[in-house]
C-alpha cells in the first residue's frame, strides 16, 4: 500500500504559525485586499472603509501600548502582530518579529513567560513577564487601555483645536435666502 501524497499547500507551518511558501501568494492577497476595499468603497461609499481602517489603527495603537511598555520595562518581546490566522507578512528586527496576519480583527504582543507552563532558557528568564515586578506587570497589562485614554484625549484636543466650540452667535444658518434675519422679532418693530 502506497502512502498517500499530500496536496501542495499555499502556506507552510513553522514554529511561528503559517507563512506563505511563494511570494506570489503575498501579492495575490495584497491585490485581493486592495480590490475588496475598492469594491467596498464603490458600493457603500468611503465611510465604511474609513471605519475599518480606523478600527485597525485603534488595534495597532492598543498593541503598541503593550509593546512599548514591555520594552521600557526590560521584558523581551518576541512577536508584535496585527491580526490573527496565517501570516501574510513578517520581518524580524532585533529580537522582535513584526508582522501582519490574515484576519485584521485584533493583534497581539508576545512576551515570554506569560504562562507558568512555558519553558524558558535560564539565561532569558530575567527578561520574562513572570520575572517582572508586580508594578511592571500591572503597567504592561493595562498599557493597551491607557493607549485608548491617550487616543481619546488626542481626539478631543484635535476636535477643539480644528473644529472649535459651538457658538450661539448669528451665523449663516439664521439667515434666509434673501439675506433677511429669520429670527423672531417683536411685532411692533419697524422691520
Amino acid at each position: 500500500m502506497r502512502p498517500r501524497e499530500r496536496a501542495p499547500t499555499v502556506f507552510s507551518t513553522n514554529s511561528h504559525g503559517f507563512e506563505p511558501r511563494d511570494p506570489s501568494v503575498l501579492i495575490i492577497l495584497l491585490a485581493g485586499t486592495v480590490a475588496f476595499v475598492a469594491l467596498l468603497t464603490w458600493w457603500v461609499g468611503w465611510a465604511l472603509p474609513l471605519v475599518i481602517f480606523a478600527i485597525i489603527f485603534i488595534v495597532m495603537a492598543h498593541e503598541f501600548g503593550h509593546f512599548i511598555t514591555a520594552k521600557r520595562a526590560g521584558m523581551k518581546v518576541t512577536d508584535f502582530f496585527v491580526g490573527f490566522g496565517p501570516v501574510i507578512w513578517s520581518t524580524t528586527i532585533g529580537e522582535t518579529r513584526y508582522g501582519v496576519r490574515a484576519i485584521l480583527a485584533g493583534g497581539y504582543v508576545k512576551v515570554p513567560g506569560m504562562t507558568w507552563t512555558e519553558t524558558i532558557p535560564e539565561d532569558e528568564e530575567k527578561r520574562t513577564y513572570r520575572s517582572a515586578s508586580y508594578p511592571r506587570k500591572a503597567l504592561f497589562a493595562s498599557a493597551g487601555s491607557l493607549m485608548h485614554v491617550v487616543m481619546a484625549l488626542l481626539l478631543a484636543w484635535a476636535a477643539l483645536t480644528f473644529v472649535g466650540l459651538p457658538s450661539t452667535s448669528t451665523s449663516a444658518w439664521a439667515l434666509s435666502r434673501n439675506g433677511r434675519d429669520t429670527r423672531r422679532t417683536p411685532r411692533n418693530s419697524p422691520d
